[in-house]
């Protein structure tokens, strides 16, 4: 407990401010200030945003380091607007909801559909001219990597004065149709989307939100700082499959090979060496890899640690 101690007063000394040590304070502010109103360049539809802004705010520590005032500072954005104007020179406009790539990619109702068509005809026109591709408000999927070359060199891509677009390497799942399995749970087969999908689905997100796989406690593993919903009524489980076969509670479902995680004596911590799991029932990560998958991890649940135990059924 002793070392744990130590440890812990020493995370905390290193996490009590975010200023770099042998720096000034007019030197550190100085560049939060500058960031923040890069932001608004580079992101001035967010910074106009006065939600977006305040967390910017706040994440920079303008605030509490720089004694700064956030509506004093929130007005510097209000310069950027004036780029709220579309490009000069020719245009192809995207709308992945409304859009044909048979179009010519004119505004008025003409629009392409897609990143790639709308590129190849930017290609068109002649090198070095000034050329713009903007995308209208929604989220545009590619499905393929957009391949940009010297042949392209001046082009811009941005989202149309007022809107919001968000390129995706996602598949949309076009019309999914949910089944109820039971209250509150939901199910559905993605096999006609997957075929071509050499992983499969490894992520999935439904309006807006990342869905997270199902798992007991139900609870968000990235925004649930403790387990919520613990299910109180009489519930059969059924036990976990692992290709297809039924899972030993007992055994690894799905064998891994452990490896061992030798950590620097620079990283000053409550743990010097820890063990994760390649492969087994972790292969559908990215990388196929996690603590939560070694031998140690699955069979003894880490009793003894001076964390509280991850729950034996997270799994």
């Amino acid at each position: 407990m002793s070392n744990a101690n130590q440890s812990l007063k020493y995370l905390l000394e290193m996490t009590a401010s975010s200023r770099p040590l042998h720096t000034t304070p007019d030197i550190d502010c100085s560049w939060r200030k500058l960031a923040f109103n890069y932001a608004a360049t580079v992101q001035p539809l967010r910074l106009e945003n006065r939600t977006k802004g305040q967390e910017l705010f706040d994440a920079l520590e303008l605030g509490t380091l720089c004694g700064q005032n956030f509506d004093d500072i929130m007005p510097l954005t209000k310069s950027n607007t004036a780029r709220r104007v579309l490009p000069s020179g020719p245009i192809v406009f995207v709308d992945f909801l409304t859009g044909d790539d048979a179009n010519t990619g004119s505004f008025e109702k003409l629009p392409k559909r897609t990143l790639h068509a709308a590129l190849e005809e930017t290609r068109k026109i002649a090198k070095g001219t000034s050329r713009s591709i903007v995308l209208r408000a929604g989220v545009h999927y590619l499905g393929e990597t957009l391949d940009l070359n010297s042949t392209d060199s001046g082009l811009l891509i941005t989202s149309y004065p007022g809107e919001d677009a968000t390129i995706s390497g996602g598949q949309l799942l076009q019309d999914p149709s949910w089944e109820l399995e039971s209250e509150g749970v939901y199910k559905l087969d993605v096999s006609r989307w997957t075929q071509n999908l050499t992983h499969g689905i490894r992520a999935m997100h439904f309006r807006g939100q990342r869905a997270t796989l199902a798992r007991y406690p139900n609870a968000n593993p990235e925004l649930d700082l403790f387990p919520s919903g613990f299910i109180t009524s009489d519930t059969e489980w059924s036990p976990p499959l692992y290709h297809g076969r039924e899972c030993d509670p007992q055994q690894q479902c799905g064998k891994s090979i452990n490896k061992t995680v030798t950590v620097t004596d620079a990283w000053h911590g409550m743990f010097q060496n820890y063990t994760i799991g390649v492969g087994g029932a972790c292969e559908r990560y990215d990388p196929p890899e996690s603590p939560w998958c070694s031998g140690e991890f699955y069979l003894l649940r880490q009793v003894g640690a001076p964390m509280n135990p991850i729950p034996s059924t997270l799994t």
